[in-house]
């Protein structure tokens, strides 16, 4: 049995959740009895809870959730997954009598952890990151290569790959600033593509709990360009896949792009977004700007301009994101996991 304790919601977002639902499904498809504990709201932000997911509402501090997670499992879990940046070497240290072992996912570095295992996919990731931060029986998981993907990236993977090689120009752009879009960062993408003077096709992926929402959709007739609006979509692999450009957030949705080998303008939208997307520029990944509350509309009209016309810096940037992210990540995840749990599903 594994428990995953992790939140949604339109101050924190969706990224949260939404990987460790990739975790759950690999799980669930190796025999795994699995189940959400998150806060209710959750709900509201990732639709996909409601399908076929366990799920426990808790809210309250560590004592009160630890105690609803005894009442839930009284007989304990196998395995306890924790993913949040309000949550750490506390809460897991009381949970070590309940659960016989403790994954953490993280992309910090910026707590201690009381864990066995902790997944970290940022770019750039070493362990002597977490020197300090976990003790010295913890296994490591880092880089993109452990990033948690939905199958169906993989199955895109060849496809979109041979038909970006054909293709020379621009004629379909993936936007996508995260499901929630907490900073309201996607009508910034949309105007700097028609001040850059793009008039074809554009896939705008956005979740229906973003608070910008009614935004987008006043936005999206006014364009100059044709731009589909795809809601809490299930395709969103599909849609990347048959673009040619994309511009979004860091995040798991960077791994996401690098797995179809999608060129990507970066624009971080979170302080924790900075260290990788830092990494991302000195490695020449993607075109990455400044963060989001530093970032003036005239210098991302200039980039994307670049971006539109540099059909070289195209191709660079998708052979090296897709050498970089293979898509598999998942499951090297998941076998590390029964590796230490000793036996898969337990």
């Amino acid at each position: 049995m594994a428990v995953i304790r992790a939140d949604a919601g339109v101050a924190i977002g969706s990224g949260h959740v939404r990987r460790c639902l990739v975790l759950r499904d690999r799980l669930a498809a190796r025999g795994w009895a699995t189940a959400f504990a998150s806060a209710p709201e959750s709900l509201e932000a990732v639709p996909a809870l409601r399908r076929g997911v366990g799920f426990e509402p808790v809210a309250g501090g560590d004592g009160r959730i630890l105690d609803r997670l005894r009442r839930a499992w009284p007989q304990g879990v196998d395995l306890l997954v924790v993913d949040g940046y309000g949550i750490g070497r506390a809460f897991e240290a009381a949970a070590r009598p309940w659960a016989k072992r403790i994954l953490v996912i993280d992309d910090l570095a910026d707590r201690g952890h009381d864990c066995d295992m902790l997944l970290d996919a940022n770019y750039g990731r070493r362990p002597s990151d977490y020197a300090d931060l976990v003790s010295r029986n913890c296994r490591l998981l880092l880089g993109p290569c452990y990033g948690l993907l939905r199958a169906e990236f993989r199955a895109e993977r060849a496809q979109a790959l041979a038909r970006r090689r054909l293709r020379r120009g621009v004629s379909r752009v993936f936007v996508s600033l995260g499901g929630i879009d907490p900073a309201n960062a996607t009508p910034l993408a949309l105007k700097a593509l028609a001040a850059a003077g793009y008039r074809r096709e554009a896939e705008v992926a956005l979740g229906s709990a973003a608070p910008g929402l009614s935004q987008v959709c006043r936005l999206l007739p006014r364009l100059p360009f044709r731009a589909r609006l795809h809601l809490d979509s299930d395709r969103v692999a599909a849609l990347m896949a048959d673009c040619d450009l994309a511009i979004g957030a860091g995040g798991t949705m960077t791994w996401e792009r690098f797995c179809l080998g999608l060129p990507s303008i970066v624009i971080p939208i979170a302080e924790n977004q900075l260290p990788a997307s830092r990494a991302l520029t000195r490695d020449g990944q993607a075109l990455v700007t400044a963060p989001i509350w530093a970032l003036r509309p005239r210098d991302l009209a200039a980039l994307v301009s670049r971006a539109l016309s540099a059909h070289k810096l195209r191709d660079r940037l998708q052979a090296r994101n897709a050498r970089c992210v293979d898509g598999v990540g998942a499951a090297r995840v998941v076998a590390e996991v029964e590796r230490l749990v000793g036996g898969g599903a337990a």
